[in-house]
């Protein structure tokens, strides 16, 4: 595979970064400023519902650009005997520490406290007001770019890869994106062909499954359809069908593998060491044991490296250079 190829799909799916960003902005930006303009009826709903839940609430009232609400002052002992969650009006504001300062705490004097000899101030209110919407949105836009950069960079890390094992078996000719769609993650169906004349679709997709402890999570599956080889339609490893020499390009690239993990467990280790060094805090004895203790594992893994021939890489290299 080309360097070209692969840089013109990078710069294809990169193209498409700032369009994904706008967006998650716009839609984030849609839903604060919805929350901002229904403030007096979100703090109304909060202390309506305190009246017939079973739970504590924490009253709230409006003011000018923002609400009052009482503080949980329940000590550490009580909430370890007693966890039931409290529920304030704070909650219910998307992205809230961005959206609101806290304006002033009110307090007022406790005597007699226990653990305190003549009492202390105790925080009973706090008022917060929306910030400026030049902050709102300049902190909006930075968490956003770097959600979508993320997801983009883990998008690319993912198919890049599974185009570089393709290409590793036999060159890879054709690599053009046929369907591309954003559901927080891109969706797409990738046309690949080699010059061994077998083709097939890499595609990607997300599926949310929920956890044994109820938390809901993504998976973004990277799957392999319709390959074909000479025109016609087969079955199997597409790894295996791409090679003509299956058997020993395959244990050249697991033998690459293991030298690219154990090269990362070295990096992590001479960063140690280097750490150490830096740190004049440090004891020196303490230091030169470690930095002993640390190169004899260098050693061990350096042994653990194996000799095969100069893998190709097409792809993360590239990643680094155009994303």
């Amino acid at each position: 595979m080309s360097n070209l190829l692969l840089e013109n799909f990078i710069n294809e799916i990169n193209s498409r970064r700032n369009a994904a960003i706008t967006e998650a902005f716009n839609k984030r930006m849609e839903i604060i400023k919805n929350k901002i303009s229904r403030i007096d009826s979100i703090v109304s709903k909060h202390n309506e519902d305190s009246e017939t839940s079973n739970y504590k609430y924490l009253k709230a009232e409006v003011v000018e650009n923002g609400f009052k609400t009482e503080v949980d002052n329940r000590s550490y002992f009580q909430l370890m005997s007693n966890n039931r969650p409290v529920f304030s009006v704070k909650d219910k504001f998307s992205y809230f520490n961005v959206v609101f300062v806290l304006s002033k705490r009110i307090k007022t004097w406790v005597e007699n406290k226990q653990y305190a000899n003549n009492g202390y101030e105790e925080t009973t209110h706090e008022i917060y007001t929306v910030d400026t919407m030049e902050n709102i949105e300049k902190e909006i836009m930075l968490r956003t770019k770097a959600e979508i950069n993320n997801v983009f960079d883990m998008y690319l890390n993912r198919v890049v890869g599974m185009v570089a094992k393709i290409d590793y078996c036999s060159t890879v000719a054709k690599c053009d994106i046929s369907t591309f769609d954003l559901k927080g993650y891109p969706t797409t169906k990738i046309l690949i062909a080699t010059e061994n004349k077998t083709e097939c679709e890499i595609r990607t997709s997300v599926k949310w499954n929920c956890s044994k402890y109820g938390k809901i999570f993504g998976q973004y599956p990277t799957t392999i359809h319709n390959i074909t080889k000479n025109g016609n339609a087969t079955q199997g490893n597409i790894f295996e069908i791409t090679s003509d020499n299956f058997n020993a390009i395959w244990t050249e690239f697991k033998a690459h593998e293991k030298n690219t993990k154990v090269n990362r467990q070295i990096a992590n280790l001479e960063k140690e060491i280097s750490d150490l060094n830096s740190d004049e805090k440090r004891n020196p004895k303490y230091v030169a044991h470690q930095t002993k203790l640390k190169n004899k594992r260098i050693e061990k893994l350096q042994s653990q490296l194996v000799n095969v021939r100069q893998f190709r890489d097409v792809g993360q290299s590239l990643i680094r250079e155009v994303a």
